[in-house]
């Protein structure tokens, strides 16, 4: 089953934006083991629904020092919903790599005396 990872993405409106602050800004979801195309579907509207219900968006202002690991409340931004022109969403599927085989790793096969038989 695959992998998704999902991008919400949110327009500043220019009249509103504060100085340095960036023009949109971005929820990424990742979502693992997805049963169908159906199944993400039903989760990226569903999502997009609860976001919209809120009464605006909490995101991280730069989304290259992004760590979960510990609690920061100095890299995240609420921004409410009068400061937003539009969202719109991108999904995107995770295609996991290839494992890598080391031909130098490889045992040479057994030769075998045997005949086999086609029937």
């Amino acid at each position: 089953m695959p992998d998704y990872v999902v991008e919400y993405t949110y327009h500043i409106d220019e009249r509103k934006r504060p100085e340095g602050f960036p023009k949109t800004v971005s929820i990424i979801d990742h979502y693992e083991k997805i049963d169908g195309e159906q199944a993400i579907v039903e989760l990226y509207n569903n999502r997009f629904r609860s976001l919209a219900k809120e009464p605006g968006v909490v995101v991280f202002l730069d989304q290259t020092k992004i760590d979960s690991s510990k609690i920061d409340f100095n890299s995240r931004v609420f921004i409410p919903w009068h400061m937003i022109t539009h969202a719109h969403g991108k999904v995107n599927l995770i295609i996991p790599e290839e494992p890598k085989q080391d031909n130098l790793a490889l045992e040479p096969e057994e030769k075998s005396d045997k005949k086999a038989t086609v029937q």
